[in-house]
């Protein structure tokens, strides 16, 4: 089941990884993990807060 997670950690740490599909990304994940390669591009958008997300209104009792 897909659901928006709220992280309000993420401001105290240095970095946080969100890994898909790990079988088939590793070398990739390994790459950046190694700084060999940060030239990866994300076709998402990660709110920085569950009040940034468009849709929160109107779910946030689902949350």
């Amino acid at each position: 089941m897909a659901c928006a997670v709220a992280m309000p950690w993420v401001d105290d740490v240095n970095s946080a990884i969100h890994a898909w599909y790990g079988g088939q990304e590793n070398g990739a994940l390994a790459e950046v993990l190694l700084w060999r390669d940060f030239s990866g591009k994300l076709p998402i958008t990660f709110p920085r807060c569950i009040e940034d997300h468009g849709a929160t209104p109107y779910f946030l009792g689902d949350v």
